[in-house]
């Protein structure tokens, strides 16, 4: 699997057992908790929680991240990120979201007005799979989650790996995030 970028939250008190830590310390605090063995290396903390899969690539100017750990940098240590991700960084995550769909659709558009309809063909022809999927174990599979699911992510309302689906669960955890009392973190492994 490749690198991918997410969204987790862990609480403020929960991260006052890890933030300072050396990152000896936390390596062998994780290792007797069962976290990682002697093979594995950080990706993240058993007390955070994931709340969604980046729909998105954040660019390399992205200048909306704050260290979580204050004894050591997690990317020089184990290759991955594990920031704080401010109230503001989530918002330039889903302006540019919204302008990657855009793109997407005036890009859609020109195939469109071309003649070229074979690209999207291919997007609606995978819509309707997405929207009209069903398993021999598990029946229909919709694109979006229910109260009445039984799930593990509780902070999501799609399952659907589609921009213009996502940035709905962008938006919710924008609108919903308790800042004051929790950390938006960025987290990629």
């Amino acid at each position: 699997m490749s690198y991918r970028e997410r969204l987790t939250k862990i609480t403020k008190n929960d991260a006052k057992m890890y933030r300072n830590l050396t990152y000896e310390e936390l390596d062998k605090k994780l290792k007797k908790e069962n976290v990682i063995d002697e093979y594995t290396s950080f990706y993240g903390l058993p007390e955070a929680k994931e709340l969604l899969i980046l729909p998105i690539n954040k660019p390399k100017d992205f200048n909306y991240l704050s260290p979580f750990f204050n004894k050591f940098d997690i990317k020089e240590k184990s290759e991955c990120d594990f920031y704080i991700l401010s109230k503001e960084g989530l918002l330039k995550l889903i302006d540019l979201c919204n302008d990657y769909i855009v793109e997407m659709l005036e890009e859609q558009i020109e195939y469109l007005k071309k003649g070229e309809v074979d690209i999207p063909l291919f997007h609606l022809e995978m819509k309707k799979r997405r929207w009209s999927l069903t398993l021999p174990s598990s029946g229909k599979i919709r694109p979006y989650f229910l109260k009445t699911d039984k799930m593990k992510c509780k902070n999501v309302i799609t399952n659907d790996e589609a921009l213009e689906y996502q940035i709905f669960n962008l938006t919710f955890i924008y609108n919903t995030f308790d800042w004051e009392n929790d950390y938006l973190i960025f987290n990629g492994w």
